[in-house]
């Protein structure tokens, strides 16, 4: 038995200026400037992902060297160790779920390898052009972390000035966008429009039928990976 005090019904706001200002902006159409800009941004941060992520797989399948032993075990190691904090949260990866041990150990091997294959490429091809993150591209990319939280700029400063770790472990993704976008610039480069729908779905999952209400958007379908199997 239950006592009713009130009942709530949900109400669909009035899109008007009066709504854009609750939410700080002026006007309906700033508000929808806003939303339109931002959704623009996340689409083509998808797009770069999967021009990427297809950039690196032409890489691994054109080279196949032996690679150092003790580089790729590290590796191999920093992989099974993710492997094991997932099984022990219960979020494994469902494609694992029916392989023994000695399978996905085999699988990741493989993996750790080729994520030290490509380093080492992506390492040659910067060597050879001169390529390096200077310490403005260190500077932007400590602005912009440092702009995640609003009141602490000054500790997050602070922590990575005082923290080589953490400065290379920023430093790692700046480098590698670096020889990313100079290895585009002499690649054949082909777009493709697809909707917002097909660019947000798995790569290598069905294509959905276009939505005309859907902006396009520019991406280079890739096989499925999960995040565990992720291009570096």
């Amino acid at each position: 038995e239950v006592k009713v005090k009130e009942v709530h019904a949900v109400t669909p706001p009035v899109l008007d200026d009066a709504f854009a200002q609750k939410l700080g902006l002026d006007t309906l159409d700033a508000l929808k400037a806003a939303i339109a800009e931002r959704l623009g941004q996340d689409l083509d941060q998808l797009s770069r992902g999967r021009l990427k992520r297809a950039l690196l797989d032409v890489l691994a399948d054109n080279h196949d060297f032996p690679v150092p032993a003790a580089l790729a075990d590290h590796e191999f190691d920093a992989i099974w160790k993710q492997v094991e904090d997932d099984r022990a949260a219960g979020r494994s990866d469902p494609e694992d779920a029916d392989k023994s041990d000695e399978q996905l150990r085999t699988e990741y091997r493989a993996l750790a390898e080729r994520r030290v294959r490509l380093g080492l490429l992506l390492a040659e091809v910067a060597h050879g052009n001169n390529l390096t993150v200077n310490p403005e591209d260190l500077n932007r990319a400590m602005m912009e972390e440092a702009r995640r939280y609003p009141g602490q700029e000054h500790m997050v400063f602070q922590y990575y000035r005082t923290n080589p770790q953490a400065l290379d472990q920023l430093r790692a993704p700046i480098f590698e966008e670096k020889v990313v976008d100079f290895i585009l610039e002499l690649a054949q480069v082909t777009d493709k429009p697809v909707t917002a729908a097909d660019l947000r779905a798995e790569p290598g999952a069905p294509a959905q039928a276009a939505d005309a209400e859907e902006p396009a958007a520019e991406a280079k379908p890739k096989k499925k990976t999960t995040k565990k199997k992720t291009a570096e």
